[in-house]
């Protein structure tokens, strides 16, 4: 018999073993905790917690953010941590913290120099569209082509070849 098939035959085997005899699950041993126990631990772990009042900056919090810690020990000790100073100053980087949503009007002085600028653009555009209309009836006609110089031919397609001058018998 060949390797492949004594292979195959003892997965087979192994595997008809496993499907008939399934190991038996031995639980696990868990502690016995009593109803009463369950709800007295989170309490008894609060009792050894130093009180909210006394915490400060430098407290460890780490003990209030234990599972074991009830929810609302746990919320008072980071609203005692948060309410302190240190946390309720404004930084530098709160400086997008204005209400855009209400537009301040534009003082009257700005006004007047936004109209003075748009005045002064208006004559700048009047007085290039009146050069413009001067320039179309001096005499330049469109049908006029302009002058063409030699930088603007057009290339020739294929290289001319230079002839060389017939060389001299001796």
């Amino acid at each position: 018999m060949s390797v492949a098939g004594r292979f195959l035959e003892r997965w087979s085997r192994l595997k008809r073993q496993g499907e008939a005899e399934p190991a038996p699950v031995a639980p696990s041993p868990a502690p016995a905790v009593s109803a009463a126990d369950a709800v007295a631990s989170p309490e008894g772990s609060d009792a050894v917690l130093p009180p909210v009042e006394s915490l400060d900056l430098a407290s460890d919090f780490s003990a209030f953010l234990k599972k074991e810690v009830s929810e609302s020990l746990r919320r008072a000790a980071l609203r005692k941590l948060f309410n302190d100073p240190h946390f309720n100053r404004m930084d530098g980087l709160d400086i997008y913290i204005d209400d855009y949503s209400v537009s301040d009007p534009i003082p009257p002085e700005m006004m007047q120099r936004l109209r003075q600028f748009d005045s002064f653009l208006r004559d700048e555009r009047d007085s290039e569209a009146g050069a413009d209309a001067v320039a179309g009836t001096v005499g330049v006609s469109e049908d006029a082509a302009p002058a063409k110089s030699e930088d603007s031919a057009p290339l020739p397609e294929t290289p001319t070849q230079v002839e060389a001058p017939p060389d001299s018998a001796p």
